[in-house]
């Protein structure tokens, strides 16, 4: 790991997204044209501070698709025994369950497919034939895109640990079980550590780096518990700078635990 390693995500900012506000921005600042071709239709683009950095690229993430305990695929399922945290059940196909690498796109937002229409696969995958190669071009399937897309919990543990898993994970395999992503590393290596974030710092992208819990609507509880993001991030891995915003589900009153000073 280098000297100085920044990771910054730019969740949700989709091409389209970004494109808009350049272009917004370049008009306040007086540039004219009469069509999208006069300020940028491909590429990296221009107009905005982010786009002036160099070394990063546009991510298109992906997670998996494990069967319920009605054979339906659903991309917010984990393969853990017994009851789940997804709101599907119990998933009976764990006992001895397989990971297998075959792509499963489903039918539908959340998966979709079921076993008993003889599917298999549990990666949701990403055809850039039908989606487009990148978010300028068109794929052969508007409607592809629709289908088994991942959330910020999932794609931000993917990035952060280099392994996919469902939606709603933060820190976590599909079998829940705690993933190390890069500010464990960096601090495991003595290094200072830090989460700066536009949302609340128990929000999905920023706990991904720095909380292991299988739903990421487990924002804080009262301490000693530590089945949370809040009290992971500022109990277990304490970054050495933290700044973000609060969030209305954390416990106002909890005490701050030694070593972590308030700003």
């Amino acid at each position: 790991m280098a000297k100085n390693t920044i990771i910054m995500i730019g969740d949700g900012m989709g091409w389209e997204m970004t494109r808009a506000a350049a272009v917004y921005k370049q008009i306040q600042e007086g540039k004219t044209g009469t069509s999208l071709a006069d300020f940028y239709t491909a590429g990296k683009g221009t107009g905005l501070n982010m786009q002036t950095l160099t070394g990063y690229t546009l991510a298109t993430t992906y997670g998996t698709t494990i069967p319920d305990a009605n054979g339906v695929y659903n991309t917010g399922q984990a393969a853990v025994t017994g009851p789940t945290t997804a709101a599907t059940g119990a998933n009976p196909t764990t006992a001895g369950f397989v990971f297998n690498p075959a792509f499963n796109p489903g039918t539908t937002a959340s998966g979709g497919a079921k076993v008993s229409d003889g599917v298999v696969g549990n990666l949701v995958g990403y055809d850039p034939t039908k989606g487009g190669i990148n978010p300028w071009t068109a794929g052969t399937d508007k409607e592809y895109i629709k289908l088994s897309y991942p959330d910020s919990a999932n794609t931000a543990t993917t990035l952060y640990t280099g392994v996919k898993s469902y939606n709603n994970a933060i820190g976590v395999d599909i079998f829940e079980d705690n993933l190390e992503g890069a500010l464990a590393k960096a601090a495991a290596q003595g290094k200072s550590t830090g989460l700066v974030t536009s949302v609340p710092i128990d929000h999905a992208t920023p706990a991904a780096a720095a909380a292991n819990v299988n739903r990421r609507n487990k924002y804080d509880e009262d301490y000693p518990a530590l089945d949370n993001i809040l009290q992971q991030e500022l109990r277990i891995y304490q970054p050495t700078v933290i700044l973000g915003g609060g969030h209305p589900l954390s416990t106002p009153g909890n005490p701050l635990p030694a070593g972590v000073e308030p700003l």
